[in-house]
């Protein structure tokens, strides 16, 4: 109610026109250090996903009047990412309908753009020429990033991410990805515990999606896991998700498939008030693949019956060449 009561203020506000001082103290108050609890802690994931357009748009209005406010950009950067995951991403995830799914792609992948430029952009106000001196030399420029901007660091870089996720052929997004991986690698430098596992858990599908050229490691994708796991006290659906996502089904390892899902299903969303409504959603997505396991996992005895045609039919062109030899 005190975030409805302080969005009602704001519109009054920017309608009727308000001192800079007054203007300054919204911005201070709705930042909050990037604070996503607002958006985060309810246990209706279609009410907080009808209300948070509404509220991410007052935030571009609070720019718009107060464009050298670094905080608010930080603040919305933090909510077109959350915004673009939990309510765009996942349901391109999940949809059956291929032209659906695209179009769902390409606006999470608008929503996680425009989170990476308010988060730069907000990077540019505290550290002069950011983002221009990020693609010239980005371990120079991270190494001016002070440990109070970590939270604006991960929710930039974890847009970038998620934006070429998204997208994995758009070349430009292509392109800049290693800077998106050097800011979260940052980081997981700066704090290695950071978000009681949550670095973990975007190392995990990391390590564990990447091909190694590129640097992928599978092994190190478990050493996260168990990190992650660890550090949330077993708490981390994330950790239980990504980790089948990017090693279980790619090893088709059903037994591990199961057994981690099965352990996921059982953890409680309310454990994380914080985050209350994207366990919901994770907790969804882990029903999902449990209900839908042939479409990622090939039953054992299909992929044996694949083998025995396979060593059959190259048989059989061994007897035809012999043949066709003896003749």
């Amino acid at each position: 109610m005190r975030f409805l009561f302080t969005l009602i203020c704001v519109s009054f506000l920017l309608l009727s026109g308000c001192s800079k001082m007054i203007l300054n103290r919204v911005s201070d108050g709705l930042s909050g250090g990037g604070n996503a609890n607002f958006i985060m802690n309810d246990d209706d994931p279609e009410f907080v996903g009808d209300a948070l357009p509404l509220a991410l748009k007052l935030y571009e209005g609070i720019i718009e009047a107060n464009p050298k406010h670094a905080g608010i950009r930080g603040a919305a950067a933090t909510g077109f990412t959350g915004y673009a995951y939990a309510f765009i991403h996942y349901n391109a995830d999940t949809t059956s309908d291929e032209q659906e799914r695209r179009r769902l792609y390409i606006r999470a992948r608008n929503m996680y753009i425009r989170a990476r430029d308010y988060g730069l952009s907000a990077l540019d106000l505290k550290y002069t020429d950011f983002r221009r001196n990020l693609a010239r030399n980005m371990d120079s420029t991270l190494a001016k990033v002070r440990k109070d901007d970590i939270d604006l660091l991960y929710w930039t870089g974890m847009a970038w991410m998620g934006a070429f996720t998204c997208d994995k052929f758009n070349m430009r997004l292509a392109l800049t990805l290693p800077q998106a991986r050097a800011m979260l690698f940052k980081v997981a430098e700066m704090n290695p515990d950071y978000g009681n596992g949550t670095i973990d858990e975007f190392l995990i599908t990391f390590y564990g999606s990447m091909p190694p050229s590129m640097g992928g490691d599978v092994e190190k994708a478990k050493v996260h896991f168990d990190r992650a796991v660890q550090l949330s006290e077993g708490q981390s659906i994330a950790a239980y998700l990504n980790y089948v996502m990017a090693v279980s089904i790619a090893q088709q390892n059903e037994q591990e498939f199961d057994e981690l899902l099965s352990i996921a299903s059982r953890i409680r969303p309310d454990a994380v008030p914080s985050a209350k409504v994207l366990r919901i959603l994770q907790q969804e997505r882990v029903r999902f693949l449990i209900a839908n396991k042939d479409l990622f996992i090939i039953p054992t005895e299909l992929a044996d019956d694949d083998e025995d045609e396979f060593v059959e039919d190259s048989s059989n062109e061994v007897l035809e060449a012999e043949g066709g030899e003896n003749e």
